[in-house]
């Protein structure tokens, strides 16, 4: 009986035994591959996703601007316009309000168009098309400029470089999104270069210093108040871009 007893435990303890095995052995394969898991994790590199334009969106446009007295065609314009756009911030044209180049570069703007075009050139459907593209060409760069850096007015200084836009920066013909491309500031050096593009040389204190990128657009950069030693890259492009403007109330005589 004994014997029998010490049997009966013995094959108990066996059989503990080997579910205890089997539980370490099925805890193990999941400790290995969630070990492998983060392991793989950690070995593929996070992929930097890029913000994009939101929108369309649409807001009208101050109409003082855009009544012109065409006096050496006689005719007068008067239009109430409508701008529909995209964006990284819906609001982003109630900044530009705060520009204070702002009113008279779109005054500017929108008589040195119409002052171009006679009545017929504005009369019928067609004409009027073709007016709309050109202004909107013509308004893009002021409603939607180059910023240098982080500001949030596009003549702000970039407080980690010290560079702001050049004095010919209504002259710039650069248009790639912002968060899309960097200057290459090599200070010590003496170089600038968007993304891929030619490097450019600039002497010290430079207000209006031309870069070429990789197309042959054009940005000018104010290097006068680059932060001594400064090597680096600054974020710069434009944060909206003009889809089309509507004439919601299109008066000439």
């Amino acid at each position: 009986m004994a014997d029998q007893k010490e049997e009966t435990e013995a094959a108990t303890d066996n059989a503990a035994a080997s579910r205890k095995m089997k539980m370490l052995s099925v805890g193990g394969l999941f400790g290995a591959l969630a070990a492998g898991a983060i392991a793989a994790m950690v070995a593929v590199p996070s992929v930097k996703i890029q913000p994009r334009f939101k929108g369309p969106f649409s807001v009208p446009l101050d109409e003082e601007q855009f009544n012109c007295n065409i006096v050496e065609r006689s005719h007068y314009l008067q239009m109430k316009p409508e701008v529909i756009f995209q964006a990284f911030d819906e609001n982003y044209l109630a900044t530009r309000l705060l520009d204070p180049l702002y009113h008279p570069e779109m005054k500017n703007a929108v008589f040195r168009v119409a002052s171009n075009k006679s009545m017929d050139d504005l009369f019928g459907e067609v004409n009027q098309d073709g007016f709309m593209e050109e202004l909107a060409d013509t308004l893009g760069p002021i409603l939607f400029p180059v910023h240098i850096g982080e500001g949030a007015l596009p003549w702000d200084i970039d407080e980690a470089s010290g560079l702001r836009p050049g004095l010919s920066a209504d002259k710039t013909n650069f248009r790639g999104n912002f968060h899309y491309h960097s200057l290459h500031v090599d200070g010590p050096q003496g170089t600038l270069q968007i993304d891929a593009g030619p490097l450019s040389s600039f002497k010290p204190l430079d207000p209006d210093v031309r870069v070429i990128d990789v197309d042959g657009s054009t940005l000018f950069v104010d290097v006068s108040g680059l932060v001594e030693g400064f090597v680096g890259e600054v974020t710069i492009g434009v944060k909206g871009r003009i889809l089309r403007i509507l004439p919601l109330d299109f008066l000439i005589q």
